[in-house]
């Protein structure tokens, strides 16, 4: 069974620019693939992905918003999705068409307003799992392999009606007219509008037949039972031992990404660690989940509390805030905090905090909410970057002195974003420029002097915020100014929270003093909860600006 390349798209969610990369990638490796399953012998059946669940991309994955804000043209996020996959799945189609191999039709056969097919936006459920394995079994059972003899290709799909389970022959587009009812690679396309969005129909499942198809049918029941259970598995360990890191050097910014202030100088030699220190996903966190009506994803407010517990931690005895964090002590908090359990308080106050501040605005904008599918929508997104901000300004100003917000300008992605997100952008973000509508991490972005355009937004907290009325929010030039002390030394951030344009995780920057250039070796150690890394795409664009605004380029103090 040969399913590839839907995590290649994923893993570019927050970096869409991108995607002509990637799909130029797709098209060099996939042959290499398909020649590579060829040679082993074995049947090849190609499995086309399913579009992800339309209904939870708030509280999820967010690949319709991605897809919408990421690529440029006409069409709504789902339209743009099919066009995706109708310029991708030719060129597997033609190799299927050629080599006689059959092809299973996801992207026709899963409902995205069905949200029972799935898990998590992008995981087939039960169900979805149940209806995978019906085309297996289908064209297992009704396609047997004879020795020696070459298949004519045929494309299979559950259809949303369900009823049965549709083949049409796949053949090559110069035969097309020679064979009836044939689609060829190049006219495959995504249905639409088979059904009403509101109907939720059963898969069909085949209950008679002969005796080999009775025992598959007992084979599959076991199979999908245990699928289910190693999915459950895959998040069973909450302790992650996964790190990675780069040199500065090799963080590199272009384009849009470019940071006024920053550019002129060299950086400074040093590296950029990331420690993975527990998985947000794991099953003792479900029962906070579901008590405060979060999304599963739960980084925001990891990192709301994370941020807040490092930095008094990281405080010295007579409360000063220091120049850096010591190595020695961050290496004892990581563990202190691995498991995550010693952050669960912490945690629980800023979900609830940020569910409260969701309550009083559905209460206050109560026409914007007319149901109460669309109130727990409300409650259950993904927490937003005003909200950690508001979450750290309710905080007592000796708590958060030395903490430091480095997100992405939003402005850009105005166009898609809600209720007091919307509000919040226009009144707190529309300064820093980006008039053009996209992805808010896209380092292609056309902008001039007149647009006063700034990709990436400083928010500072305690001491450094006391002089400003609402939100402390700067470009990192206008930060890097604001930093300098009376005495003319630069006051270092002791914790950042980053925004990784989707995720979200902490960072601490720590040196020694050492002869090398620049005078310190450098350090910036990201603390994440997933177990993937984000040295590369937006988390590498906004870890190389966080590093530099710790560690100044040599030649800008």
């Amino acid at each position: 069974m040969l399913s590839v390349g839907g995590n290649d798209v994923r893993e570019i969610l927050g970096a869409m620019h991108e995607l002509p990369a990637k799909i130029a990638a797709f098209h060099d490796n996939y042959p290499q693939i398909a020649q590579a399953c060829e040679a082993s012998g074995a049947r090849v059946i190609i499995m086309l992905q399913y579009r992800p669940d339309l209904a939870t991309d708030l509280q999820h994955y967010g690949v319709y918003r991605a897809i919408e804000a990421g690529i440029p043209g006409p069409g709504d996020r789902v339209a743009k999705l099919n066009q995706l996959m109708q310029t991708i799945y030719p060129n597997v189609l033609a190799t299927a068409a050629a080599k006689g191999w059959d092809v299973l039709d996801l992207p026709n056969s899963f409902d995205i307003h069905d949200t029972s097919l799935y898990r998590c936006q992008i995981e087939p459920s039960a169900r979805g799992g149940a209806l995978i394995a019906e085309l297996i079994a289908h064209t297992v059972l009704n396609r047997p392999v004879v020795a020696g003899a070459k298949l004519a290709a045929l494309i299979s799909k559950a259809p949303l009606s369900r009823v049965g389970i549709l083949e049409t022959p796949l053949v090559p587009a110069e035969l097309l007219g020679g064979v009836e009812g044939g689609v060829s690679p190049d006219s495959w396309c995504i249905d639409v509008d088979l059904v009403p969005e509101s109907q939720q129909l059963e898969p069909h499942l085949s209950t008679g037949g002969t005796a080999v198809e009775q025992q598959f049918d007992a084979d599959l029941a076991a199979a999908l039972a245990a699928s289910v259970a190693d999915h459950q598995a895959a998040h069973c360990t909450l302790v992650l031992d996964s790190s990675f890191s780069t040199q500065r050097c090799n963080l590199q910014r272009r384009g849009a990404a470019l940071v006024e202030g920053l550019e002129a100088g060299k950086p400074r030699p040093g590296f950029v660690h990331q420690l993975n220190l527990f998985d947000q996903f794991h099953s003792s966190f479900n029962e906070m989940i579901l008590e405060h009506a979060t999304p599963s994803a739960i980084c925001g407010y990891i990192a709301c509390a994370l941020a807040r517990q490092l930095n008094l931690r990281l405080r010295p005895a007579d409360g000063s805030c220091a120049a850096f964090s010591q190595l020695t002590n961050l290496d004892a908090l990581v563990e202190e905090l691995r498991d995550g359990e010693a952050l669960k308080p912490e945690l629980r106050a800023a979900m609830i905090h940020i569910h409260d501040s969701r309550e009083r605005w559905i209460e206050a904008h109560a026409d914007q909410f007319p149901d109460e599918s669309t109130r727990r929508e409300y409650l259950s997104a993904w927490v937003a970057n005003y909200e950690i901000s508001d979450y750290l300004r309710s905080q007592p100003a000796a708590d958060v002195d030395g903490v430091v917000f480095l997100r992405f300008n939003q402005w850009p992605e105005r166009a898609s974003a809600t209720h007091e997100e919307a509000a919040r952008l226009a009144v707190e973000e529309a300064r820093f420029g980006g008039s053009a509508d996209g992805d808010k991490a896209d380092v292609t972005r056309q902008t001039d002097a007149s647009d006063n355009y700034s990709m990436f937004v400083v928010e500072d907290f305690g001491a450094d915020a006391n002089d400003i009325e609402g939100p402390a929010l700067r470009t990192p030039a206008e930060w890097l100014g604001a930093r300098v002390s009376d005495d003319g030394r630069r006051r270092r951030p002791k914790v950042f929270v980053l925004d990784l344009n989707g995720h979200f995780c902490v960072a601490v920057p720590h040196a020694k003093g050492k002869k090398v250039p620049g005078g310190l070796e450098c350090c910036l150690t990201l603390l994440n909860t997933t177990d993937g890394s984000y040295l590369g795409g937006s988390g590498g664009l906004v870890s190389s600006v966080a590093f530099d605004l710790a560690f100044p380029p040599i030649s800008c103090g």
